[in-house]
């Protein structure tokens, strides 16, 4: 076998495997496109019904009197707007502080109001309206109102916690919503005092 036969024959060997090999990555990048493709499909969203228990089990720590057990419910890193505050944080010992706060003034009955549930994807959703609670404020029994919307967002391990809640007051003046008995399961979003404290004449509440 001459030189030039032998290279020749090895050039054809080459080329042979360099298209095996390129029709094998192509083979394993359509199998990777599929493996996500089938998981997107199969992570099907909450329905409205699996949202409502997940924010019934997080209203129903509000009056548990305990802040660790009511901060369980957000996720490190969320960020918190509260009424009496000009700018937002997303400092843990902060929301803390608040949470301990509105534990503070023994809340006893708590009602989401005409809330409304958005599912936005199967990993988040959101759900806002006006809360009321009764609380003891200066000693006296108070009713608070605060319009709420929080996002939850479905975490690593299955859980749904708060990564964003804003509060703000209703318009002054503006009438308080009456809860019928029915809808008082126990709860108070996680900002509920410093206005709450500060704004006593107003009747409103916050974290």
């Amino acid at each position: 076998m001459s030189l030039i036969t032998a290279l020749n024959g090895r050039n054809e060997i080459g080329r042979a495997l360099s298209g095996s090999t390129l029709a094998g990555l192509a083979l394993l990048a359509a199998c990777s496109r599929s493996a996500t493709d089938n998981a997107a499909e199969t992570a099907a969203p909450p329905t409205e019904a699996e949202a409502v228990a997940v924010v019934d089990r997080t209203e129903a720590t509000f009056t548990s009197g305990n802040a660790e057990t009511i901060m369980a419910h957000y996720a490190p890193g969320a960020v918190f707007f509260d009424p009496s505050v000009a700018e937002p944080t997303d400092d843990r010992a902060t929301a803390t502080k608040w949470t301990e706060n509105f534990v503070s003034m023994k809340p006893t009955a708590f009602s989401p109001g005409a809330r409304k549930i958005q599912v936005l994807d199967s990993d988040t959703f959101i759900t806002s309206g006006v809360g009321t609670i009764d609380a003891v404020v200066d000693d006296r029994p108070t009713k608070l109102a605060m319009r709420y919307t929080d996002v939850y967002e479905k975490q690593a391990d299955g859980s749904w916690l708060i990564v964003h809640e804003h509060l703000s007051m209703p318009p002054k003046g503006a009438a308080v919503p009456t809860p019928a008995p029915a809808e008082m399961p126990p709860a108070t979003n996680a900002a509920v005092t410093n206005a709450a404290t500060s704004n006593t004449a107003e009747g409103n509440m916050t974290r």
